[in-house]
């Protein structure tokens, strides 16, 4: 009984001794475990810097448009000397329904002490103002003549005032009884004081006995132009009889005193 005893207990020991063996041997062949990788700290997210506001975009300012000077007609003579010593025909506005009638602009002639010897004939004409060339010719009435434009935004201070002007409208002027046709082209740039022609005594005998310059002004819309105009003579044609009409009695274009305009001028 003592020795089976003892015997069970060899055989206990010795299997417990072998599986202790067994398992040191797994737990020895076996790869350890992996240690765990670390978790990489997140990274903070960079802020986008602002972005430089732009400057706002001011709009165009716009071009002042230069007005023009108001230059004598009438080279080396003030324009104060012309109204008060050498004004021979002043304004005379149509009477009555006929608008032929009347004197159509200022008559300026003798002079003394002139550059001519006193006698005005000879005499530089000058742009009155910055124009461009509107018309050009020669009739009876005017002889040889040139028509100048100067447009509203152009006009001196006060000018457009003086005749009812309006945005989108032109002063006209015309300068008669040059010596020789005038040596410009339609549309061409005019200076003021840049000289037109000389003073003559170009017309008809009926319309003109002595060397002097007649001006005229007549308001109208801005870019019209003037084919040759006659109208008092056997060889002027439907056309000119026409475009002499337009310029002196339609509507196209209104009548309007010269003095007005130099009586402005410093």
């Amino acid at each position: 009984m003592h020795l089976c005893q003892r015997y069970n207990g060899v055989v206990k020991w010795q299997y417990y001794l072998a599986a202790g063996l067994i398992g040191l041997c797994l737990a020895a062949c076996s790869s350890p475990a992996p240690a765990p990788t670390a978790t990489p700290e997140p990274t903070a997210t960079s802020v986008p810097t602002a972005l430089p506001t732009p400057e706002p975009t001011l709009p165009p300012t716009a071009t002042a448009i230069p007005t023009s000077p108001i230059c004598t007609p009438l080279a080396e003579h003030q324009i104060s000397a012309l109204l008060s010593l050498y004004l021979t025909q002043p304004f005379i506005a149509p009477q009555g329904a006929n608008k032929e009638t009347g004197h159509h602009g200022l008559d300026f002639a003798y002079y003394s002490g002139g550059p001519s010897g006193g006698h005005i004939n000879g005499t530089p004409i000058q742009s009155v103002l910055d124009a461009v060339v509107a018309g050009a010719g020669y009739n009876a009435v005017y002889g040889y003549y040139l028509v100048t434009e100067t447009p509203w935004a152009r006009l001196p201070q006060g000018a457009a005032g003086l005749y009812g002007m309006a945005a989108g409208e032109s002063l006209y002027l015309l300068y008669a009884h040059l010596q020789h046709p005038a040596p410009f082209e339609l549309g061409e740039a005019l200076a003021c004081a840049q000289v037109l022609g000389y003073v003559g005594d170009s017309g008809d005998r009926f319309f003109v006995s002595d060397p002097h310059l007649h001006l005229e002004t007549r308001v109208g819309a801005s870019g019209l132009r003037l084919d040759p105009m006659a109208y008092y003579a056997i060889e002027a044609t439907e056309e000119q009889k026409a475009e002499y009409l337009r310029w002196r009695t339609s509507d196209d274009f209104r009548l309007a005193d010269p003095a007005a305009l130099l009586g402005l001028a410093p």
